[in-house]
């Protein structure tokens, strides 16, 4: 996805060290694979990454892009199912956002934009603490033998779907990818 791609306002985001990522914490063993995955820089078996993230300004909302090349369409079916069992497994986890606090959240897959091949979404709504209200939303899907990553953090069900729907056209294209296969 590029800036041209969205709304009026948006902005592109200088790219963060690790240390300014939010992170996900759990004591609870079920959702060890979650808190893993979720921590990651770059999917797993990444052979190359390619990272941007947006923001229409303070208050959101934030869209952060990810592509993995994972070498095959098998492997970005396996990391989804991976993705779906460690959400399913866990109900809740610590989310620490620096110089904003730490707040518990509530894990939920919910119904995917459908675009790509087997989409997957996650939401995180944090209950109480000093991110009270605040949601995250995790998308995921494949595309050829990538897999893309888009985290969205105070948007709108528009704002999803739309910036799900240009990333996976904008990926499929520029990966020479097979349309009728992703959508």
């Amino acid at each position: 996805m590029e800036l041209s791609d969205l709304p009026t306002g948006f902005a592109v985001e200088p790219e963060s060290s690790n240390n300014n990522n939010p992170k996900v914490t759990s004591k609870n063993p079920k959702c060890a694979t979650f808190v893993h995955v979720a921590n990651l820089t770059a999917a797993p078996g990444s052979k190359a990454s390619a990272h941007i993230a947006f923001s229409a300004g303070q208050s959101g909302p934030f869209i952060d892009e990810s592509l993995d090349a994972l070498g095959g369409a098998a492997a970005v079916s396996a990391l989804q199912s991976t993705l779906r069992r460690a959400a399913s497994a866990c109900d809740q986890v610590a989310v620490t956002v620096p110089g904003a606090g730490t707040s518990t959240m509530t894990v939920r897959i919910v119904n995917p934009p459908k675009y790509g091949a087997d989409p997957l979404a996650i939401r995180l709504t944090a209950s109480g603490g000093p991110l009270d209200g605040m949601e995250l939303m995790m998308v995921s899907t494949g595309v050829a033998d990538t897999v893309l990553a888009l985290n969205f953090i105070a948007a709108t069900a528009d704002d999803v779907d739309g910036a799900t729907s240009v990333s996976v056209d904008k990926a499929t294209s520029v990966l020479g990818a097979d349309s009728t296969a992703t959508s």
